[in-house]
């Protein structure tokens, strides 16, 4: 999920608070609105949604919502994006790029609850490289989940576990 702020464009995300672990749905949105106020942004907050559609790059063109954030920050309507955590923008060096790109062209502000993001900014080429080294882990993060998952779909069908949903009724 994306947030902008209509008024001053301010965009946010969050996790699937079913999986046990993640921060609740509420609790993001509680935390990115602080974040929001805390620059002096209203909150008058419209969602962008991209709810359970993994942010790897393979599904990229799922995320129709992140897309538009892209797209309203080249179009020059947004002016900062608030985010609960940088993984929810990028987990990829290229979704990074993408990012940082549209950032620089446009002078957005980039915050999330670690901090402001200097992505886009080119002073500061140590946040800079942070920045890639957390997508370049936050990718290999994704391919190791996967890779597990993969791994114990395997091993329940060898043991003839049931898979799927269980019927209906």
């Amino acid at each position: 999920r994306y947030w902008r702020d209509w008024s001053s464009d301010v965009c946010s995300s969050d996790l699937d608070a079913d999986s046990p672990g993640d921060i609740s749905r509420e609790a993001q949105r509680a935390t990115v609105r602080k974040l929001a106020a805390a620059d002096g942004h209203n909150g008058n907050l419209v969602e962008y949604d991209d709810w359970g559609i993994s942010a790897d790059v393979a599904k990229s063109a799922k995320r129709t919502a992140y897309t538009r954030l892209l797209a309203d920050m080249e179009a020059g309507r947004v002016s900062a994006v608030y985010a609960f955590d940088a993984d929810r923008l990028y987990r990829d060096p290229r979704d990074l790029i993408r990012l940082q790109d549209a950032a620089t062209r446009h002078a957005v502000a980039i915050t999330t609850t670690g901090g402001r993001l200097a992505i886009g900014e080119g002073d500061d080429p140590a946040a800079e490289g942070f920045a890639f080294i957390t997508a370049v882990f936050g990718r290999m993060e994704l391919q190791k989940a996967k890779k597990r998952v993969r791994a114990a779909f395997v091993a329940r069908r060898a043991r003839g576990d049931a898979l799927g949903r269980p019927p209906y009724g």
